[in-house]
């Protein structure tokens, strides 16, 4: 009876990380954060949200046909919302973002 039981609990599991969305977001040299889904999943039913510290909204959207969501990096923290069909599916705070100083960046090319 146990085997079966921990059988079921593994099955239930990966069941549940085969429905996982790989969502990430990092600073950009332009001094942007730019946030990405890499799972295979419908740009249409997802959208993103990026509130402030008393939940106000500072940017919304939904992804490009390249499933990313660029925005300007606010000057506070803040959190990174992705929905699917309006439902929140994954959170990113500011803190686990990372932004790269200007000085590390290449020249641009003009």
């Amino acid at each position: 009876m146990k085997r079966r039981t921990i059988l079921a609990a593994n099955m239930l599991l990966l069941a549940a990380n085969a429905n996982a969305i790989d969502f990430s977001c990092g600073g950009t040299c332009d001094q942007t954060i730019l946030c990405e889904v890499l799972s295979d999943v419908k740009a249409e039913e997802m959208s993103v949200s990026v509130k402030g510290g008393s939940e106000n909204e500072i940017a919304s959207g939904k992804l490009n046909d390249y499933f990313e969501f660029e925005f300007p990096k606010p000057q506070t923290g803040y959190q990174v919302q992705l929905l699917k069909n309006g439902q929140i599916v994954e959170t990113i705070v500011s803190a686990d973002i990372d932004v790269p100083c200007k000085c590390k960046c290449p020249p641009k090319d003009d």
